[in-house]
């Protein structure tokens, strides 16, 4: 971030000189995006965490118009966070992942927690946080 406008003013002003070129820095925080239309099957116990999920109507919201980013959910797996029968029971998708067409740009996904048989139009969230940068592409 670069810094303008810097003068000096004041009866002593004339006795001292500014340096007229500075930065600072700051932080931009990812934004957080938020990913519905993923389902996931009640199944009947059978002593494993698997689950059968359906990412096929995924869609990603939160996105800035102006920006591309999309979401890759074909690779997607479901697990039951435990193998014990019950209701309402969550389920961790993993395997999804963003395309951006930004250059050098790598994103990591949390997890998405979903309960099988979600109620229709409840999202779930979905964080995203820039990875740690590889190394620097030449222009």
């Amino acid at each position: 971030m670069s810094v303008s406008g810097i003068a000096l003013s004041g009866t002593d002003a004339a006795n001292y000189t500014a340096n007229t070129i500075a930065s600072a820095t700051a932080d931009i925080t990812a934004r957080g995006l938020t990913v519905s239309g993923i389902t996931a099957a009640d199944k009947v116990y059978d002593a494993t965490t698997t689950a059968t999920i359906n990412a096929d109507s995924a869609t990603l919201a939160g996105v800035l118009s102006g920006d591309t980013v999309t979401l890759a959910a074909a690779g997607a797996t479901g697990a039951f966070a435990t193998k014990n029968a019950g209701t309402g029971k969550v389920v961790n998708v993993s395997g999804l992942s963003l395309r951006a067409s930004m250059r050098a740009i790598t994103l990591s996904l949390n997890p998405l927690r979903l309960p099988a048989s979600p109620r229709r139009g409840s999202p779930s969230r979905l964080t995203t946080r820039p990875a740690p940068p590889a190394s620097p592409i030449p222009p």
